[in-house]
């Protein structure tokens, strides 16, 4: 090989590494532990490349409950920690967020789903508050969603 090419694949793997580090920053793995009242611990994890569908389907739905038609028209000043908002989407979207809320998390969904309601808040402000950045920052200023259907 000469020198030119091997020049040309150290730089290619020089390249990947620095992908798989951006890769690992933005997607993560463990970002957070919790407690709930119980005492359990979890495991809050940042999205991965295969929850992405059902996060986007989430954000998707919020917006078209909250009559919003496009990411310009997002209100700067909603905090979707807080749990006035969060009860309602808890209770209109209840099966979304139980499944989203274990791909995001180290319970299962027969354990996210018996969670008190106080705990089943705590964990998704959590989840959100790890997630929100590459979201808000990252994928929805870029992303389309249908929110006629």
């Amino acid at each position: 090989m000469n020198q030119k090419a091997k020049k040309s694949a150290k730089s290619q793997v020089e390249g990947a590494k620095v992908m798989a580090e951006k890769a690992n920053t933005m997607v993560g793995k463990m970002s957070l532990t919790l407690s709930l009242k119980d005492g359990t611990e979890v495991d809050i994890y940042k999205c991965r490349a295969k929850n992405v569908g059902r996060v986007m389907d989430f954000i998707a739905f919020v917006m078209k409950e909250m009559n919003i038609e496009n990411f310009g028209e997002m209100p700067s000043n909603v905090d979707f920690t807080d749990p006035k908002l969060l009860l309602p989407l808890l209770t209109n979207a209840a099966s979304r967020i139980i499944y989203l809320s274990a791909d995001l998390c180290s319970l299962n969904h027969e354990e996210v789903s018996d969670l008190e309601l106080d705990d089943m808040i705590i964990l998704v402000t959590r989840q959100f508050e790890v997630n929100k950045d590459f979201f808000l920052k990252n994928v929805l200023p870029s992303a389309r969603i249908d929110l006629k259907g």
